[in-house]
């Protein structure tokens, strides 16, 4: 986490773009990523998710639209 002005002041997401948008995610934060079925919104969350565990926070992720086996086997 950083305090300057061009880049997040939050949790970065891994995406340089969407942290200048957002500043990153700061806490109490609820993220919800919609869109048009197979637009890769599952592989988006994923890969936010894991950014977000490999930086030492806990995250919590609900999918609907798949099973756990189908999410860990692609």
């Amino acid at each position: 986490m950083t305090s300057n002005k061009n880049s997040a002041t939050g949790l970065t997401t891994g995406f340089a773009d969407l942290d200048r948008v957002t500043c990153g995610w700061q806490p109490g934060e609820e993220i919800v990523i919609a869109a048009r079925p197979a637009v890769g919104k599952t592989a988006f969350a994923l890969h936010l998710a894991r950014t977000a565990a490999s930086a030492g926070y806990h995250i919590a992720v609900y999918i609907f639209t798949y099973t756990i086996f189908f999410l860990m086997n692609n």
